[in-house]
């Protein structure tokens, strides 16, 4: 077993590393952690050697994982990401069903081209190792280059996807569920009852309104594979593009969903209605068949309405496994807010 410091919240440094070495590895082979600027980079390497030598002193707030890394961090839980920055390499360990894990993470790699490989993996000690891509994470919006090859990314996380056909009716009906099904079952400290009622409100108008859609209840729809939590930290700028790190809530779902999360955390001054009119101006110059082609021309109000079951969704599961999901008022109740606003 190898000895890791911590030195901040999640973050942790094998204790065998000099100093100097240290330094050297954060300043050149750790861009993800790091930042772009010299003052991101100088606030964090003082945040780091602080905590770094006052835990060595004390000996406190040390932890033992069975891979010898440079970096570890947190994931949830007793589950961590093991850096090893010279071999280039990330190491899992998991703590639950290893098995369940792997498999999924397999799938997931099999069923989408965008997501990263399992290299080896190691069922005794529950351990996967992937290629660890040492690049920023990118300043969309402030780099016209970065931003069409975003763009790119978008339309290939949707063309480069195995596609599963859904009848309409039956995948917002197993969304609205899954939603009241949470609701009822979180704990009154993570969801308060003013809370669990505006949540039901909302989702079951939008319900009602997809279920007078007679358009929408003859029809089956695609579903692609998406990242679930497409955002500029889960990207990596690495040899001219952009890799999609993190899949940890990749799922089947309707293909504008990672388009139009990522549009909705990052452009606070779009509202959704235009968003919507921008991912369609972005798929349909893309070369999308028949089948992709038919749910991008279905109408804002239906795309926007099955956008909120699975966003809402997804944030009440993370809100159950992170612990900065559990503020509801900012990712559920919020969300709630703002598309309530819109006449859509």
């Amino acid at each position: 077993m190898h000895k890791y410091v911590k030195v901040n919240s999640n973050l942790y440094i094998n204790s065998n590393i000099s100093m100097i070495k240290v330094l050297i590895l954060l300043l050149f082979q750790s861009k993800p952690f790091m930042g772009r600027s010299v003052l991101q980079k100088s606030k964090r390497l003082i945040k780091v050697f602080s905590f770094l030598i006052f835990n060595k002193i004390k000996n406190i707030n040390n932890i033992k994982l069975p891979i010898n890394g440079h970096i570890a961090m947190v994931v949830s839980g007793e589950n961590y990401k093991i850096f090893n920055l010279k071999e280039n390499h990330v190491y899992t360990l998991y703590a639950g069903d290893f098995i369940f894990f792997l498999n999924r993470q397999l799938e997931i790699s099999n069923a989408n081209e965008m997501c990263p490989k399992v290299i080896e993996w190691d069922e005794e000690r529950k351990i996967t190792k992937e290629k660890l891509y040492n690049g920023y994470h990118p300043l969309i919006n402030k780099n016209d280059k970065i931003e069409n090859e975003f763009e790119d990314l978008l339309l290939n996380l949707v063309l480069k996807s195995n596609i599963q056909k859904a009848f309409a009716p039956n995948y917002y009906n197993r969304r609205y569920h899954a939603i009241l099904e949470l609701v009822n079952e979180n704990a009154d400290y993570i969801i308060t009852d003013l809370q669990k009622n505006k949540i039901k409100t909302f989702v079951s108008k939008i319900y009602n309104t997809l279920d007078l859609n007679r358009e929408l209840n003859n029809i089956s729809i695609p579903l692609t594979l998406t990242h679930g939590d497409l955002k500029s930290n889960n990207l990596i700028e690495h040899e001219g593009n952009l890799i999609l790190i993190d899949w940890e809530y990749s799922e089947y779902r309707t293909p504008s969903f990672d388009t139009l999360y990522f549009l909705y955390n990052s452009k606070d001054e779009i509202i959704i209605n235009q968003r919507n009119t921008m991912l369609k101006e972005i798929f349909l110059r893309g070369q999308i068949n028949d089948e992709l082609l038919s749910y991008f021309n279905l109408d804002d109000q239906t795309i926007i309405y099955i956008f909120c079951l699975e966003y809402i969704h997804l944030r009440l599961l993370q809100s159950r496994q992170r612990t900065f999901a559990k503020d509801i008022d900012l990712y559920v109740m919020k969300f709630i807010d703002n598309i309530t606003k819109l006449d859509i």
